[in-house]
């Protein structure tokens, strides 16, 4: 089976010996008419029994994951924490990866949603450019708007707020991507987005990013340089582990302040703050 995925620009081809099911979300990203018939990165998967690496190339690991560093190729090894025997291991390399699948837990990888939480999509679209925010994010007026604070900050309820009150629409509750076309940035939907389960392949310019704070009064600020750049970076989904990655988003998060507002909201989750918001956003930047 081959079936071909678009997200935010990048065409992901997944090629398997088995039928997909599953996968609501995923197959919202899907793409049937390869008009130009280029894809920007392959999974080759097979079944059968996994191959384990030397332990003096691991170069990270935790109870769900291992990874090496070999022959400038990544092994990427995952299970599930109560599990002693690795699932699968992806073969990863600059535009192709080869993923063997532990014929024991073939049933598992039969599901798209639970194959695809196994093949570092993040890094992927790191590495083409683009960037995973965590982050709430609407469309307004046909440009995008994310919000984006850590967790119980209220992400949700400000999106829910223009929703509400200024005829926004939600696309991703928990998280977007953010890449270029011909030099403008735009945000993405992406097909994972927590427990929020808001989740529509749709794009817009990317107006700005608003990081939220929590207050008694609603104001607004735009951020400096690098209050923007520290915010952003621990914010950004990154394999914090690989340094080529690390370095990578760095600089793209240096490109994206120099042309993308990044303002402070503090605000309550009232209608005033979607006010002052949409004010300053229109009458300031």
């Amino acid at each position: 089976m081959k079936r071909i995925f678009k997200i935010a620009d990048i065409k992901l081809n997944i090629v398997t010996p088995f039928d997909l099911n599953g996968g609501q979300d995923i197959n919202l990203f899907e793409i049937y008419n390869n008009e130009d018939n280029k894809e920007q990165f392959k999974f080759n998967i097979e079944v059968n029994k996994l191959k384990d690496n030397e332990e003096k190339y691991i170069v990270f690991k935790n109870e769900v994951k291992k990874v090496y560093y070999k022959n400038n190729k990544y092994y990427w090894y995952y299970k599930i924490p109560t599990s002693k025997m690795w699932e699968i291991c992806c073969e990863e390399e600059n535009k192709f990866s080869n993923v063997t699948i532990n014929p024991i837990y073939i049933k598992y990888y039969e599901n798209i949603e639970y194959l695809i939480s196994r093949l570092n999509i993040q890094g992927i679209l790191l590495s083409k450019e683009v960037m995973i925010l965590h982050s709430s994010f609407i469309i307004h007026n046909n440009e995008s708007i994310l919000f984006t604070a850590p967790s119980g900050t209220g992400k949700s309820t400000q999106a829910s707020l223009w929703e509400k009150y200024k005829g926004a629409e939600i696309i991703n509750g928990d998280r977007s991507a953010i890449g270029t076309r011909n030099g403008e940035y735009f945000a993405y939907g992406l097909p994972f987005c927590g427990s929020s389960n808001i989740c529509k392949n749709k794009e817009a310019p990317l107006k700005a990013i608003v990081v939220l704070k929590q207050a008694k009064e609603n104001s607004v600020r735009r951020l400096s340089k690098i209050e923007a750049f520290k915010i952003l970076l621990g914010q950004v989904a990154i394999n914090r582990w690989n340094k080529k990655d690390m370095e990578l988003a760095m600089t793209l998060i240096e490109e994206l302040i120099e042309k993308v507002p990044v303002v402070m909201l503090s605000c309550r989750p009232d209608k005033e703050a979607t006010d002052v918001l949409n004010d300053y956003l229109n009458n300031e930047l």
